[in-house]
């Protein structure tokens, strides 16, 4: 894969707070809503992305329900992987994955592992609810 393609493929998310951004509104669309109290109102904990609720300090991970959750990994690298695996439509050797990601084998294993896991997932359930129908 050329390297200018994979660079274009970032347009969106040039930063971490991009992706932030991005995953706060697909998970809280009508506005962030406390699971534990119902509040609405919370603080940013900009350190562990996490969002803490101003009325009784439940902390709610961005990433919870994700493969990317408990991951010290960048939501930027894990959106790099997420686009390269849809948009390109080929598959990836561990060793070719970690190398267009910059991260170990290990790493690349384990990312390649969820990624794969979860797009299989979504796949077989869109094709479960086009049948249903």
């Amino acid at each position: 894969m050329e390297t200018y393609l994979f660079e274009s493929l970032d347009d969106t998310f040039k930063t971490e707070e991009d992706c932030v951004r991005f995953l706060t509104k697909r998970r809280w669309a009508g506005g962030f809503c406390c699971p534990n109290c119902d509040y609405h109102l919370f603080y940013i904990i900009k350190t562990r992305n996490l969002l803490e609720c101003k009325e009784c300090r439940t902390q709610i991970s961005l990433t919870a329900g994700t493969v990317m959750h408990k991951s010290k990994l960048s939501l930027m690298l894990w959106f790099k992987a997420i686009r390269a695996l849809i948009q390109d439509g080929q598959t990836y050797s561990i060793a070719a994955f970690a190398s267009l990601l910059g991260v170990n084998y290990r790493t690349a294993k384990l990312m390649l592992e969820k990624l794969q896991l979860a797009l299989c997932g979504q796949k077989s359930q869109t094709k479960s609810s086009i049948q249903q129908k």
